[in-house]
């Protein structure tokens, strides 16, 4: 009997081992900057950059975030903010930034961590000129 436990033993846990978990989505990886549409199919605990404009605040540290290509709930704790907000004020939705964080999927939720939050400048309209004087 003992002789066969042993062998039984070892095919289970290496059948176990084997299993292809549930909810399981690959490796966490380090996307870069990328867009809220491309991040649905990007691994959990995944390292990304977004740019876009927060559209609302839902919370004390929750926002929507849109970037054109879709939504994404994000969290960004007060110690992110205030660092944020000391070096540029107030922000409105229609001003752009640029957040890095990491992505976070429970269950049914999708939402990203906001590590760092920084604010774009405004575009360049073509048809403004430069009309700063030199050599004056």
């Amino acid at each position: 009997m003992k002789g066969f436990m042993l062998p039984a033993f070892a095919l289970f846990f290496l059948a176990l081992a084997s299993c292809d978990w549930e909810g399981f989505n690959g490796k966490p990886q380090d996307v870069g900057l990328t867009t809220v549409g491309a991040a649905h199919s990007i691994p959990n605990n995944s390292r990304l950059s977004l740019q876009g404009s927060l559209t609302s605040q839902v919370g004390s540290e929750y926002y929507w975030f849109s970037d054109g290509t879709g939504e994404i709930l994000v969290e960004i704790e007060w110690k992110v903010w205030n660092m944020a907000a000391l070096q540029w004020g107030n922000l409105l939705p229609s001003e752009k930034v640029e957040i890095s964080g990491k992505l976070e999927r429970e269950r049914n939720t999708f939402k990203m961590e906001v590590k760092t939050i920084r604010k774009l400048p405004p575009p360049n309209k073509p048809d403004e000129t430069d009309n700063s004087a030199e050599g004056e």
